[in-house]
């Protein structure tokens, strides 16, 4: 059985049950929401950390996994060690949750460091998206098990088909014959969404009298979900200039309509500054989609030996809009018409085999 401890930010019922998971959520977000702006996420934090202490302490588990090695994951290290349990802790992207990363933490003049990395120290394994997450932990803490494991995605869920292509264009009311590129993720800068705007635009500069259009399809929350939201590049993309260079921001997409909406584009792109492994990335190459990506640790690893997609170094527009061009030309080349494409992802990345190594490393961890 597994049981889901989450934040309730969008106040939604306190307790569900999906796809036979138990999704247990937080109270407290109407009194964080009465609080003068500058209060609320650490209030949220707060309350958060405090309720998942008590349900730690109370629930019946027999293994503590913690996604994000963030403030969230002192109750279950804390825990933990008192009760007995295995906690894992995935570290979700290099830079931000990762031990070298935490190491550098300061307030003002006092090096926390030590606090921020207590959860990596005490963990009984940290969780690796990339070599370079790995890497960094080994280092720094050598005597913690490290498991790289990638991020899994159910592969026949997001395959792409002529008919799914057919009924996400009409929907979006887009035109067979336009080139339609994709971007999944939040608006913020560690995303690179401003260098992705950029290069769209130097994009469309050049494109010039082309005789078919382009869409840039922006599938991501708006509000302030991370700590680098990019307000200016929101404003800009809905902007009259924005929307004028084919830019369209779709907001929040439901779980069900994200495969209509890979097989309705023709390339993915992710210019992001820093990653662990994204899902996004995943989810595009088994649809089959050529991705165009940044040069850093977790999209080299996906993207390595795959032919039809782009690297590119991170904080590059030019880079990008040069990209596009290329993907552009590829696909006037193949003429008109859909041709079915086949998953870019290989079969590791799997939801059932990331599931089952997933199993294996639990089922050890209880046993030692």
């Amino acid at each position: 059985m597994v049981e889901l401890l989450s934040y309730n930010r969008v106040l939604a019922s306190r307790v569900e049950t999906i796809n036979g998971v138990t999704v247990r959520r937080s109270s407290g977000e109407r009194l964080v929401r009465a609080l003068p702006s500058r209060y609320r996420n650490p209030a949220r934090t707060l309350i958060y950390c405090l309720w998942l202490t008590l349900r730690l302490a109370v629930g019946r588990y027999d293994v503590y996994h913690v996604h994000g090695n963030y403030l969230y994951a002192v109750p279950a290290a804390i825990v933990g060690r008192i009760r007995r349990i295995p906690v894992v802790i995935k570290v979700t992207c290099l830079g931000d949750d990762d031990a070298a990363a935490h190491a550098q933490r300061r307030w003002g003049p006092l090096p926390l460091g030590w606090f921020y990395n207590f959860t990596s120290r005490t963990a009984s394994a940290i969780i690796a998206l990339n070599a370079e997450i790995a890497r960094s932990h080994r280092d720094l803490f050598p005597s913690v098990p490290i498991a790289e494991l990638p991020n899994g995605v159910d592969m026949q869920r997001f395959a792409a088909t002529a008919a799914r292509r057919v009924r996400g264009r009409r929907a979006l009311d887009i035109d067979d014959d336009t080139v339609v590129a994709l971007f999944v993720g939040y608006i913020g800068e560690r995303k690179g969404i401003t260098d992705l705007l950029q290069g769209w635009f130097a994009f469309e500069a050049d494109r010039g009298g082309s005789p078919s259009k382009a869409v840039l399809l922006l599938v991501g929350p708006k509000a302030n979900y991370a700590s680098d939201f990019a307000p200016e590049a929101f404003e800009l993309a809905t902007s009259s200039r924005g929307r004028a260079a084919g830019i369209r921001l779709l907001e929040q997409v439901g779980l069900d309509d994200m495969p209509q909406i890979y097989a309705s584009a023709d390339v993915f792109l992710l210019p992001s500054r820093a990653e662990g492994m994204a899902n996004s990335v995943l989810e595009a190459m088994a649809a089959g989609l050529p991705v165009i990506a940044t040069q850093v640790p977790g999209n080299i690893e996906l993207l390595a030996g795959e032919s039809g997609s782009i690297v590119i170094p991170p904080r590059s527009p030019s880079a990008i809009a040069q990209a596009l061009r290329q993907i552009e030309s590829t696909l006037n080349s193949n003429g008109s018409g859909y041709s079915p494409r086949t998953p870019r992802l290989p079969d590791a990345y799997s939801l059932s085999n990331t599931a089952a190594r997933y199993r294996r490393l639990y089922e050890t961890l209880r046993r030692s």
